[in-house]
């Protein structure tokens, strides 16, 4: 696979130059304020609220298991994938944005994270091995994808046959709006996303239309969840 450096990375970490499907990598922080508050006022941490075990239920993901996270930002599940696999796993953290694979790359040497590869992408191929991954997340970064086809076929290239891949994204407060006017909100409909799951042969395994619903007075956090196989052909 080709390679390119990328200024400051540590050499302790593999970068693959491919170019990442269509991922212009914008990350849903953690909410503030009211919205980080549960019933009885007290913070509620990310780590609850975005059930990062349940996603990797979903995900299959165990010690030894090769997963892309895709649109992985500065790695907030990346970190966590890393140690759930363990060091008979690999994942590759891919993004567009050097930025945050630079930073990334820090996060991961002061953690002494060594299973994790750094994938520079593009906006319309996750360049990826072939036909070696588990599995592929994709955490609040798929209403961001404009090219959506080829990136969903880099996806299903690289996963083993039978490999999942799960997606966690921002639901709409209301279905009237057009697709181009959600994901201007940073939110998408799921059934938006499994038209185009299917439409690229992928399999629906299951689908969580609520998969987290953070309420607060004045905001609320709501995000589904959609699992998919790659077929074994």
């Amino acid at each position: 696979m080709r390679t390119r450096p990328l200024a400051k990375i540590a050499l302790t970490f593999a970068l693959f130059s491919a170019p990442v499907p269509v991922l212009a990598q914008f990350r849903t922080p953690a909410p503030q304020g009211a919205a980080a508050r549960g019933n009885t006022g007290e913070p509620v941490k990310r780590e609850t609220w975005q059930r990062v075990p349940d996603i990797f239920t979903a995900l299959g993901a165990r010690p030894g298991s090769r997963i892309a996270d895709l649109g992985a930002g500065e790695g907030w599940l990346t970190a966590r994938l890393a140690r759930h696999v363990g060091a008979s796993g690999r994942v590759f953290a891919v993004d567009i944005s050097e930025d945050a694979l630079n930073k990334l790359a820090e996060t991961l040497a002061k953690d002494t994270l060594r299973n994790v590869e750094l994938v520079l992408a593009e906006d319309d191929d996750p360049r990826l091995p072939f036909g070696t991954l588990d599995g592929v997340v994709m955490l609040n970064a798929y209403h961001e994808m404009t090219k959506r086809v080829p990136v969903l076929d880099g996806v299903k290239r690289a996963l083993k046959p039978g490999g999942l891949l799960v997606i966690v994204d921002n639901a709409p407060a209301d279905s009237v709006h057009t697709r181009k006017e959600q994901t201007a909100r940073h939110t998408l409909a799921l059934d938006f996303v499994r038209d185009d799951l299917e439409a690229q042969g992928f399999e629906i395994v299951s689908t969580e239309v609520t998969f987290v619903d953070q309420k607060a007075s004045d905001h609320a956090q709501r995000q589904w969840l959609i699992a998919a196989r790659r077929g074994v052909k």
